[in-house]
């Protein structure tokens, strides 16, 4: 980290410090988003099967969504964040016992477990506005941005020298599922006696059905933000990975370097983020999309792992720069009132949206051709460059 960074952690108040070490200390064990997929390959799923499987969870948890938000809208900051750990725990410790006639079951279950946390993420939001001063709270979203990825950056070659190299066997990643599930168990116990206690509730976002007014401005808002969870999720993880895999005949080794492209760009970007570049939003968001485009296309017609790095990398980049400024675009054409409403109905929309995007990735992947989501998203994201270009023409 540069000294400036360093010099602001120092300065800031022991809530602050705490929150940042627990995220630090979080970051390695989501290496299991890299390990699940490589490990349903090594049992003998393909890309297809990861695909409709991933597509199931998503529609389960969206229904079970649904009914918990009926009973549940609420909860004390800290015992979100220790739900979040216990949630993320379960779902480490069923695929550590994913071996036989039950894996399918388990993978559903373990994948909606999965799902199911994201409601609990507001109560993470709502302890890094309390944590966060006011007056610095977006350099300290660039500096826990960073942290985490400095700490996937120093322990996620380690796992990838682990299960790669010296042991590349399904016993060994259930090993190391356990291992992780452990870890996520002891950082949702930091988070109620090691983190101070927030005295306030944060709203949780279950899966809700609404049919506000729209007026032309928000339709058009919120068919590029449906277009970019299209743009975004069609290439999804697991389709890169199951390339590696299959394609290239690669180890899970190789998947890591891929990660590790992604996040030291991230890194690159999360430092480049400065206050200056606020006002020239427009330009940033279409050079962001622009790189996240051009990192598509590279993607598609990789041969070779260091493209896909390179790929993965620009992505990453493009991914960070303009995401932040996209934020303060929708609250700069969103009136106050109307906030709540557009965002309540983003979120819905997305969960629905989304339920099929993995299956439709999985089948491209299987029976097109491995990289062929990529195609797709370039697509929708070239749309949605085309929206932005008229949305500052018109409403600027």
């Amino acid at each position: 980290m540069s000294p400036s960074i360093i010099s602001d952690v120092r300065e800031s108040s022991p809530k602050t410090k705490r929150f940042l070490v627990v995220e630090f200390l979080s970051s390695p064990f989501f290496i299991v988003m890299n390990m699940v997929p490589v490990y349903l390959l090594l049992v003998g799923r393909n890309v297809y099967d990861i695909g409709w499987l991933y597509a199931l969870a998503l529609f389960l948890s969206a229904v079970l969504s649904y009914f918990i938000g009926k009973k549940l809208d609420t909860t004390l900051v800290n015992y979100g964040l220790v739900i979040i750990g216990v949630l993320l725990a379960i779902y480490c410790f069923l695929y550590s016992v994913a071996v036989g006639p039950i894996l399918i079951y388990v993978v559903i279950g373990a994948q909606l477990i999965w799902n199911l946390t994201d409601p609990f993420y507001s109560a993470m939001q709502a302890y890094q506005h309390e944590a966060f001063p006011e007056e610095n709270r977006e350099k300290f979203f660039t500096i826990q941005l960073i942290a985490d990825h400095a700490s996937m950056l120093m322990f996620f070659p380690i796992f990838g020298v682990f299960l790669g190299f010296l042991y590349p066997t399904q016993l060994a990643f259930r090993v190391v599922f356990f291992i992780c599930g452990i870890g996520m168990l002891l950082i949702g116990i930091l988070s109620l006696t090691y983190l101070p206690k927030v005295e306030t509730e944060a709203q949780l976002d279950f899966l809700e059905f609404k049919k506000p007014e729209l007026d032309k401005k928000l339709k058009v808002l919120l068919s590029a933000d449906l277009l970019l969870i299209l743009g975004f999720s069609l290439p999804a993880m697991f389709v890169w990975i199951n390339y590696i895999i299959t394609e290239l005949n690669g180890t899970f080794f190789h998947v890591v370097l891929g990660e590790l492209g992604r996040v030291g760009a991230a890194i690159i970007a999360g430092l480049l983020i400065k206050e200056r570049i606020k006002s020239k939003s427009k330009e940033v968001i279409i050079v962001g999309l622009s790189l996240i485009a051009i990192g598509y296309i590279l993607m598609y017609f990789s041969v070779e792992l260091t493209t896909i790095v390179l790929a993965l990398a620009l992505i990453s980049f493009g991914n960070t720069f303009w995401w932040p400024l996209h934020n303060s675009l929708l609250c700069e054409f969103i009136e106050d009132e109307r906030r709540g409403e557009y965002f309540g109905l983003t979120r819905s929309l997305r969960t629905i949206v989304g339920i099929p995007v993995p299956f439709i990735a999985g089948f491209l992947a299987f029976y097109i051709s491995p990289l062929s989501p990529y195609v797709a998203g370039i697509i929708f994201i070239m749309v949605v460059m085309v929206i932005y270009y008229y949305i500052y023409s018109k409403w600027k």
